[in-house]
């Protein structure tokens, strides 16, 4: 599998790319077209899989968003690359995203704890408007005031989880091609971000409403929408790294051959 060069890094950190939204989700569909059967079916043993796994107490989650969601998220993406440089795949290549799963999981933690982290404003806002002594004794305790206090903790809440939520759209990305992990991962998907994020932001709000669409269609939609938009992110990947073609130290290195 191809892995990006320093310098194609580099580039996509330093914003030297192009926005291309309407490119990027046409390719997500395309994509998506040509192993159709393959991608539905992977999601629903995706959330077969999450269902029965969800049953076992406190660590069922743990495991399904850790674990299994962010596995086979990365197989999703490497099945999308293998088809877009019309390689021979199989069904068993969604399954490849568990090699990866070390650092798949490292990277999911960091992400869960951050964006728990941002939910403590909010927890501190239910605390001082009595919602909690609410919920424990409706019957005598007095109702919630959701006061001024409340709205900034909310406020407090929303902000970061909306930047982590759109900055880390590509960490999974740059480990799996860039071989990133961690932290690094993270930070330079912030960061190549970052020189855009009103245009990326804009971008997943129409990927949601894709989704959401996708459920109005009796619910069935969704299996076609959801690794569409997944692999349009795919896409945005790939041409903001360039990922399919040779950078300059490829060059280099055929010549040297």
């Amino acid at each position: 599998m191809k892995k990006l060069s320093q310098s194609q890094i580099d580039d996509a950190v330093s914003g030297n790319y192009e926005f291309e939204m309407s490119k990027w989700i046409s390719e997500g569909f395309r994509l998506t077209q040509q192993y159709l059967g393959g991608f539905i079916g992977i999601y629903i043993l995706f959330f077969l899989i999450s269902m029965v796994v969800g049953f076992i107490p406190i660590i069922g989650s743990v495991i399904s968003n850790i674990v299994i969601a962010p596995a086979l998220t990365a197989g999703v993406v490497l099945m999308a690359h293998r088809i877009d440089q019309e390689r021979p795949y199989e069904f068993n290549d969604f399954f490849k995203g568990f090699d990866y799963i070390k650092d798949l999981a490292i990277i999911a933690l960091i992400m869960i704890g951050l964006m728990v982290l941002c939910f403590l404003p909010m927890i501190f806002g239910f605390a001082g408007s009595g919602f909690f002594e609410f919920i424990n004794d409706p019957v005598n305790a007095p109702e919630p005031q959701f006061s001024a206090l409340f709205a900034l903790g909310g406020l407090i809440s929303i902000i970061p989880l909306i930047y982590l939520a759109v900055s880390y759209l590509f960490p999974y990305h740059f480990h799996l091609f860039g071989d990133l992990s961690g932290w690094e991962a993270l930070e330079t998907s912030r960061k190549t971000i970052g020189n855009k994020f009103g245009s990326f932001l804009l971008f997943i709000f129409v990927l949601s409403l894709i989704n959401i669409a996708g459920v109005l269609v009796l619910c069935v939609g969704i299996l076609f929408t959801i690794p569409a938009t997944t692999i349009a992110m795919y896409a945005a990947f790939r041409d903001i790294t360039r990922l399919n073609e040779d950078s300059e130290d490829d060059l280099s290195e055929h010549l040297v051959d």
